[in-house]
């Protein structure tokens, strides 16, 4: 019995006339239905493109290919240009359609900004007018003689204290 691999393999060189069936394998593609469908296939595909370029010269294709390109990226380019054209419109359409207010030039003086730091203190979110107004008033006041931290001189630590300084300013 042959096998429909072996004879798919073959089919190709057969269709393109490098070699023939023998009667065992005719017997064969008569008898098995996949592998005459796919003798129908390779029959049909070998046909393809039968009778193109055999009149004309190389010349008069390499003239309809090129002339075929030049139409493609003629198209090309007038699509590519459509699609800017059509942004740009869709982008005025909303400018206009949008109605804000013409853009004006900023004016050259500059207004006084308040200097600080924004530090988001959930904790102070629950506080009365008057609580929040003492600690404005208290961080007010540790900012006016340029420490905000209440440290003592070097002489005031006993050793232990002295030597963690120490350590971490050495790192």
């Amino acid at each position: 019995m042959i096998e429909c691999t072996r004879l798919s393999d073959q089919m190709p060189a057969v269709g393109l006339g490098r070699t023939d069936w023998t009667e065992e394998e005719i017997r064969h593609l008569t008898d098995c239905e996949s592998c005459r469908a796919e003798w129908e296939l390779v029959q049909a595909g070998s046909t393809i493109g039968k009778g193109i370029g055999e009149d004309s010269g190389r010349a008069e294709m390499v003239q309809a290919v090129m002339l075929r390109l030049a139409a493609h990226r003629t198209t090309r380019r007038r699509s590519a240009w459509s699609v800017a054209a059509l942004a740009t419109a869709a982008g005025v359409a909303a400018l206009i359609w949008s109605g804000s207010a013409p853009i004006r030039p900023r004016s050259p003086v500059k207004t006084p900004q308040v200097a600080g730091l924004l530090i988001p203190l959930p904790e102070l979110d629950s506080l009365p007018a008057a609580e929040l107004d003492s600690v404005l008033q208290t961080m007010d006041e540790s900012g006016a003689d340029g420490s905000g931290l209440d440290t003592p001189d070097l002489g005031e630590l006993n050793t232990d204290e002295l030597e963690t300084v120490l350590d971490y300013w050495e790192g």
